[in-house]
């Protein structure tokens, strides 16, 4: 026996796969697509919407396609659910209506219904997750690896041990001011936490154990110094890396938490809507007017031969990629909460932005961070 499907329906194939073990070889399936030719007195519309069982010239359609391999298996309780429906079917009044109505809608619904008897994988998607979390980690560390004794050490601008000083004369604890410098301030000691820091961003991108470990190890140490760091470490990718790590602690990489995932796709939506209101709210008429990358380039904090390249286009172009720029702020990131299809082209945009920004500044890893949040948009399935 043969029985024939849709091969570009995932729900199709993901009900072929399924039933395939449970009937042992007794019937072999085939996308319609591969077989039309050889079964062209069928009608190719017909195939596209209901499965066909073919043994010869007897021809099952739809439902009592389905019930028909179910009982042919030959597993427990397979065969006989399927010959007890089967039978149901042939002898019932009103059931073979039924069955055929109730397979109608389910083909009609195939994405609403695939998603609740099948649903999406995200361990992949949470391991490169960690991976690029990891790799976050060693770009903050590893930029504060040249600066942390000009900035922090006994020395330097704004010294720890000074802070560290201060606080243990108002009486703080370290539950008030949380920083492993309670047990040493000592230039040793400031060196030593972006070392130990990137050591475990190292770690979480070519282990695949212990990844809650080392984002732990990784996150207490930034938050160490985020903590004592003054205006040094006040900045939104500070803030935001501390958030987001955060957040991967309550991940599990074996088990992803629905609702964990939905926090840091909150999250990421939060930070694109603002970045897109804040510029309109900001009273700067030259966002609203579109001319305010005219000036953007070699006007933002730290410009590259990148922002200077760009800054030589058209007016024009200018005018566009502010277009382009305020609807990915502010229509793409509702894409976030929408299926599987609006969560990819979200994914798509936002990477191009971020990929955008990076060619024409810099902004430290925040875009790398924001591109990383962007992963667990995407089930195993994406990818």
């Amino acid at each position: 026996m043969i029985l024939l499907y849709d091969g570009e329906c995932g729900f199709c194939r993901k009900w072929v796969a399924v039933v395939q073990s449970a009937v042992n070889g007794y019937v072999q399936f085939y996308p319609y697509q591969d077989k039309y030719s050889e079964y062209s007195y069928l009608n190719e519309s017909d195939l596209q919407k209901k499965v066909h069982l073919i043994d010869g010239k007897m021809v099952w359609v739809g439902a009592a396609a389905i019930y028909k391999v179910i009982a042919l298996s030959k597993r427990w309780p397979w065969s006989w659910l399927g010959r007890l429906i089967l039978w149901m079917y042939n002898n019932v009044l009103g059931f073979n209506r039924l069955s055929e109505w109730g397979y109608g809608w389910v083909a009609s619904h195939r994405s609403r219904v695939s998603s609740f008897l099948f649903p999406p994988l995200f361990n992949r998607s949470v391991l490169f997750f960690f991976k690029g979390l990891g790799l976050i980690y060693c770009l903050a560390f590893g930029s504060l690896l040249s600066q942390v004794q000009g900035l922090f050490g006994s020395y330097g601008i704004l010294p720890i041990s000074s802070v560290m000083r201060y606080v243990q004369q108002l009486g703080l604890s370290v539950g008030q001011l949380p920083t492993v410098f309670w047990m040493s301030y000592s230039d040793t000691m400031i060196m030593a936490v972006p070392i130990l820091g990137v050591c475990c961003g190292v770690m979480m991108m070519v282990s695949s154990r212990y990844l809650r470990l080392w984002s732990l190890l990784a996150w207490g140490l930034y938050l160490s110094i985020v903590t004592v760091g003054q205006a040094f470490m006040s900045f939104q990718w500070d803030v935001l890396l501390l958030e987001v790590g955060f957040l991967a602690l309550l991940l599990n990489p074996c088990q992803p938490s629905r609702w964990v995932r939905f926090l840091v796709q909150w999250l990421l939506f939060r930070v694109l809507f603002a970045s897109g209101m804040v510029k309109l709210m900001s009273g700067d008429l030259s966002w609203r007017g579109l001319t305010a990358l005219n000036y953007h380039y070699w006007t933002q904090p730290l410009p590259h031969i990148g922002s200077w390249w760009v800054h030589q286009f058209a007016p024009l172009f200018h005018q566009i990629s502010t277009v382009v720029m305020f609807v990915i702020e502010l229509i793409i990131p509702w894409f976030i909460f929408g299926g599987r299809r609006l969560k990819m082209g979200a994914f798509v945009g936002i990477n191009l932005l971020m990929v955008s920004v990076i060619l024409t500044g810099n902004y430290g890893f925040f875009n790398v961070l924001v591109m990383v949040m962007t992963v667990l948009l995407l089930d195993d399935l994406s990818w």
